[in-house]
């Protein structure tokens, strides 16, 4: 069975209740997770690090690892608040913007990391890919973080560059492919349709997942052999 997921947002506990949920089996299974791993939660850091031990586990980058994997970087090495300090004005700024956005539980995190696992989650996170496109039966899923920012069909996958994948929303009223569909997280569902608030929105060939957990609504995953929604509150 294949399994997609987004946005869980360093829930770890919510995490490990939908593969509980979906019994995710290392045999028989597949989860897709469609970035937005990190932040707002305390256990980021716990989730990759169970992810990166799942050889089932495939992850899609998303807007917030991108945020984090240069300023996690900074911090690899000595981050003592003396060196902490030393920081340019630009770097302060970037982590001024990513603690607003909710990097400061997962700052606080990375820095209780030991070092070896503080090297591995970095290389970890470099294996996120920016897209995937599967099939499962009869049907192709494209799977990306957030869209495909200025889309064409003339353009291949390939074409679109990471900013185009992770920041801009489709049109829902769109259909941009008659035979394929396109499955994305990066924005919660009730602002895309207020009666979808917390559920699983599907319309014109589009599937949204982000169900809003970070913002205390449900954490929902899709199940794309048979579109059967799970959802832990």
């Amino acid at each position: 069975m294949t399994y997609v997921i987004s946005d869980i947002h360093g829930d770890f506990e919510r995490y490990q209740k939908m593969l509980d949920l979906i019994k995710l089996d290392e045999d028989r299974d597949v989860l897709f997770v469609l970035g937005d791993v990190l932040d707002y939660g305390e256990g980021s850091f716990q989730i990759l690090l169970d992810m990166s031990s799942r050889p089932n586990v495939y992850p899609i980058l998303g807007e917030h690892e991108c945020m984090a994997m240069p300023l996690l970087k900074k911090l690899a090495g000595d981050i003592s608040e003396k060196a902490i300090a030393k920081f340019d004005a630009a770097t302060m700024q970037s982590f001024m913007e990513w603690g607003k956005n909710g990097g400061q539980e997962t700052v606080r995190a990375f820095r209780e990391l030991d070092p070896d696992d503080r090297e591995w989650v970095l290389e970890y996170l470099e294996e996120f890919t920016p897209y995937e496109e599967i099939d499962v039966g009869d049907k192709t899923f494209v799977l990306v973080h957030a869209g495909l920012d200025n889309f064409s069909l003339s353009r291949d996958l390939e074409d679109y560059d990471i900013d185009e994948l992770i920041h801009e929303s489709p049109d829902y009223s769109r259909i941009y492919f008659s035979d394929k569909i396109l499955v994305t997280g990066h924005k919660p569902t009730v602002e895309i349709h207020k009666g979808s608030k917390g559920k699983i929105f599907q319309l014109n060939g589009h599937v949204a997942i982000d169900c809003g957990a970070a913002y205390g609504l449900p954490l929902g995953c899709l199940r794309l052999d048979d579109m059967k929604e799970f959802y832990v509150d």
